[in-house]
């Protein structure tokens, strides 16, 4: 038990990795401006090509062949790490943080942990993040950990029948059991 910390209440975070959460974002942002299912995948999949290159820091000549696969592309306008430049923040922070996993520091957490997951978060892999956390829980035999996961609801747990960060400005209140 820590001297400092007496519990931990986690809203929306990710029990996935960095890369697979901004993965799943850029999918939603495609699926939120109303792009075909196929174009969110394609949008998911060269994401995720740019962040294995950021996370194995691979040569920027291989960057600049992959990025120029994708030009005129319908996905490319979703895909954010596709605007990387050589010596710019983005790959170099892609780089240090997209194999970051808060499981492996959250499996010495010896208070009480309530982690909030929403159905429907287009930021959050709700799916595998809940997956990952029960798993560490249970690894690391923690006695009073839990996972909520609310209904009816996305990133900003208030009620939504979508999960749309579009809906945030028509949101009038919180989900129930938040």
């Amino acid at each position: 038990r820590s001297k400092d910390i007496a519990f931990v209440i986690v809203r929306a975070g990710s029990g996935a990795n960095v890369s697979d959460t901004m993965v799943h974002e850029i999918g939603w942002t495609a699926r939120d401006a109303g792009a075909p299912e196929v174009v969110a995948l394609e949008a998911e999949a060269a994401a995720r090509t740019m962040f294995d290159f950021a996370a194995r820091k691979a040569p920027w000549s291989e960057v600049t062949t992959f990025v120029a696969s994708q030009k005129g592309k319908p996905s490319t306008q979703y895909v954010w790490p596709l605007n990387w430049s050589d010596g710019g923040w983005g790959f170099k922070w892609s780089a240090m943080n997209v194999g970051y996993d808060a499981t492996v520091p959250l499996a010495t957490v010896r208070v009480p942990v309530l982690w909030f997951l929403a159905d429907l978060d287009h930021n959050v892999p709700s799916d595998a993040s809940e997956m990952r956390l029960l798993e560490v829980a249970e690894r690391s035999k923690h006695a009073d950990f839990q996972v909520k996961r609310l209904a009816r609801t996305g990133h900003g747990f208030t009620v939504s029948d979508t999960g749309s960060n579009n809906e945030f400005h028509t949101a009038s209140h919180f989900v129930p059991g938040y």
